[in-house]
């Protein structure tokens, strides 16, 4: 099964205060921030192509 095309993050959108747990609570990986927190997300937000190979889930980060 292929992985779908990359949905584009713009990073304004989510807040001066987001982290890469914001992230991945958008996109679904995690229940909440909370969770994805506590699984090691608390890092900042790194622009670029991201692919998750929890769930088969790329994304791209844009300004």
């Amino acid at each position: 099964m292929p992985i779908p095309p990359a949905p584009v993050i713009s990073v304004g959108t989510l807040g001066a205060q987001a982290t890469m747990a914001h992230v991945m609570a958008l996109l679904k990986v995690f229940p909440s921030v909370g969770q994805a927190r506590k699984n090691g997300w608390d890092k900042p937000i790194t622009l670029g192509d991201h692919t998750l190979t929890k769930k088969r889930i790329r994304v791209r980060l844009v300004p």
